[in-house]
């Protein structure tokens, strides 16, 4: 049985055992990637999945923390923690945020010059962004980064905005540090929620940097893979 974050690519009968059914398959790196969704396109490429495929994974933080460091390390430990919680930590996960010295853009390799990829939730289906320009264009479409590192639908807090979920990034839309980055007095927060409108996501206001807010997290470049598999009959 195929699972849906699977893509049955080519099925056929073993030669020495006809009663061995033997297929190949693609899988997402973590397995979290549904790969039938979508119509089964890949976002980015326009076209059906395919092994080599590259994408990468978002999520807002279950946790919250202050924003009173300068260094963006602290924020992606803080992401690279949950991720390790919820069983992710396989791969390298980094802050969608900045700071005076680096901004997201840099600390998340989503530059123009970075590889290339859609952006997807935790849930492996809902799609964020089709690829890197489209993630810093101003997002004015934007879904929600509403998921949590397992999967859960974020939920309110009690601290500023946190009705909206809000989030310390630190960030403009278009990726480039804010005039309050994160270690500042009073940095940029966004807005974790489907209410959030334009840019909302990662800018909305500012508050002071020892409330405790969300941070968004983004996986590194992940890619698909393809794996042989075999069905025996043992009705005989």
């Amino acid at each position: 049985n195929w699972t849906p974050s699977e893509i049955s690519t080519e099925l056929w009968l073993d030669a020495a055992d006809a009663s061995t059914l033997t297929g190949t398959s693609l899988i997402g790196q973590l397995g979290l990637l549904d790969l039938t969704a979508n119509g089964g396109i890949n976002p980015e490429t326009g076209a059906a999945w395919a092994e080599g495929d590259t994408y990468r994974l978002v999520f807002v933080s279950s946790t919250r923390r202050n924003a009173t460091s300068t260094n963006i390390a602290d924020y992606n430990s803080h992401v690279q923690s949950a991720a390790n919680t919820a069983g992710h930590g396989s791969v390298v996960w980094k802050a969608i945020a900045s700071t005076a010295d680096v901004n997201v853009r840099e600390n998340t390799d989503t530059q123009d010059s970075d590889t290339d990829a859609a952006f997807f939730l935790m849930n492996g289906s809902t799609i964020i962004s089709n690829n890197i320009a489209d993630m810093w264009d101003g997002h004015a479409n934007a879904q929600a980064i509403n998921i949590n590192e397992s999967g859960d639908s974020v939920i309110g807090h009690d601290g500023p905005w946190g009705g909206w979920a809000s989030t310390w990034t630190g960030s403009n839309s278009n990726g480039t540090t804010a005039a309050r980055p994160l270690g500042s007095a009073n940095p940029t927060l966004g807005l974790a929620s489907t209410a959030a409108t334009s840019g909302q996501w990662v800018i909305r206001a500012s508050t002071n940097a020892t409330d405790q807010l969300y941070i968004y997290g983004i996986s590194e470049v992940l890619t698909v893979a393809g794996r042989v598999d075999q069905v025996t009959n043992k009705s005989d």
